[in-house]
């Protein structure tokens, strides 16, 4: 829920649409999924200033069902298993507009709708909704990046994540190079609720740790093809690594606490 800003586009409408493929999903650190899952993506922006869009989690395996010792919530093979629709506002200020500051702000505020289907018996598998917001500031070298999540219903959790990156460009010009490494850290961090609700752990702290590599190439203005890797650990606080080892994979007894990741994402612009 918290990936997938873009600014600067300054059209009437823009049209943003991906798919992602994965290795696993993996959601705060935790590795809720061992088997491949596919990422439909489809955003509008009108104006550089209000985006609706839909997210889709599509398992690509019977991961979910029961008699694979999964998490039991179906066999949902190349079906969502998740769709989160969401609207965002989104505005960047710059050093013209507020004379004041010293570069470029972008701000963006949404909420976001989770839609989970009924689980296998015919039970209610409850939704949530979430606000979101984000604070970047992209004209710096490692583009610091807040975001803070509230689920609004479910746990009443707070969940926040400072990333800092840098795209280095390996063919063509700087500015827009044909082909750019980009490397990201980013730092989790949770409330009482929000730990407590995934990994039964009932204290504030630090979450998960990520180290992401992304090779990003676009062979065309309006595309970008990205494979990437990554790694999750719960670095700094030993009780919520026990409790992240309990809860990834469903609670898989052979489960650590760390995971990586790794998959593709086919990006189009309009």
């Amino acid at each position: 829920p918290l990936a997938g800003l873009s600014f600067g586009t300054n059209d009437w409408v823009s049209v943003e649409a991906s798919i992602d493929f994965a290795s696993r999903k993996i959601f705060y650190g935790y590795a809720l999924n061992r088997e491949p899952i596919w990422i439909p993506h489809a955003e509008l922006t009108f104006f550089d200033t209000l985006s609706p869009g839909v997210t889709a989690y599509c398992d690509m395996t019977d991961w979910g069902s029961e008699r694979r010792g999964g998490p039991g919530y179906g066999d949902r093979s190349w079906r969502y298993q998740e769709i989160d629709p969401y609207v965002r506002l989104q505005h960047s200020f710059t050093e013209d507009e507020v004379p004041v500051l010293p570069t470029t702000v972008h701000a963006a505020f949404w909420y976001q709708y989770e839609y989970d289907p009924p689980l296998p018996d015919g039970s209610e598998n409850p939704d949530s909704h979430f606000l979101d917001g984000c604070i970047a500031l992209p004209d710096l070298w490692l583009e610091p990046t807040l975001c803070a999540e509230f689920d609004m219903d479910r746990d009443h959790g707070v969940y926040l994540n400072v990333d800092v990156g840098h795209s280095f460009a390996l063919y063509g010009d700087d500015e827009n190079p044909l082909l750019a490494l980009r490397v990201d850290v980013a730092q989790g961090w949770g409330n009482a609720h929000r730990n407590e609700a995934y990994s039964g752990v009932s204290r504030s702290g630090l979450m998960d740790t990520m180290l992401r590599l992304t090779l990003e190439w676009t062979p065309y203005p309006w595309l970008e093809i990205a494979p990437y890797v990554a790694y999750y650990e719960y670095v700094f606080d030993r009780h919520l690594r026990d409790g992240a080892r309990r809860v990834s994979y469903g609670g898989d007894p052979e489960t650590e606490s760390w995971s990586f990741l790794g998959g593709v994402k086919i990006t189009a612009r309009f």
